[in-house]
């Protein structure tokens, strides 16, 4: 076995920042400063000799090594913390990691989330927001919910809501408008 490793510490800040595509955000998560994330994220890019992230001026975005690399890592971490949990008992509490749609966060689980907070204080509810279903996230969240059809979407796939979709058009335009059928007429 190798002990060449790069720093534990610096791998899991790697992975919090590639779960939240965000430096700000895992630095919340983690109790660090952002800065302190860039840093540590900085020094295994380093040992790497690899960039992981793309920075932009309020954003970072994974590379390919960065996507190819966080699997392994997500995998490495969760056999060390299964391990610690089989031998030692579980932590004082438990983590929840959902993705989401931003509009769904915004609208509905904003209302729903601090309920169900309040009704289990044991676990801890972190919530990241996509903006499109990427597929392949499911090993960075426990929970992800998206838009699409169960079919399309796979096994584990289960339909929470329906939706209605409906026309909207201007009031002398919207008279006009009887029937399906008329709705051809228009662009």
């Amino acid at each position: 076995m190798s002990l060449n490793l790069p720093s534990l510490n610096w791998l899991r800040v790697f992975e919090a920042a590639a779960r939240h595509e965000s430096f700000a955000r895992a630095a919340q998560e983690l109790n660090m400063s952002a800065a302190a994330v860039s840093q540590q994220v900085r020094a295994l890019e380093d040992r790497l000799r690899r960039p992981l992230f793309e920075r932009q001026a309020h954003a970072v975005r994974l590379t390919e090594a960065g996507r190819a690399y966080l699997p392994s890592i997500q995998q490495a971490l969760s056999t060390v913390d299964s391990a610690t949990h089989g031998l030692f008992g579980a932590a004082p509490g438990q983590q929840l990691f959902v993705q989401c749609e931003p509009m769904f966060a915004q609208g509905l689980l904003a209302r729903f989330l601090p309920r169900y907070c309040e009704a289990h204080p044991e676990v801890a509810v972190t919530v990241t927001t996509i903006s499109q279903w990427r597929g392949g996230l499911r090993e960075v969240a426990d929970l992800e919910i998206v838009f699409g059809q169960t079919a399309t979407l796979g096994r584990d796939s289960e339909a929470l809501l329906g939706e209605r979709l409906y026309p909207v058009a201007r009031a002398g335009l919207a008279q006009e408008i009887t029937g399906a059928a008329d709705l051809l007429q228009h662009r």
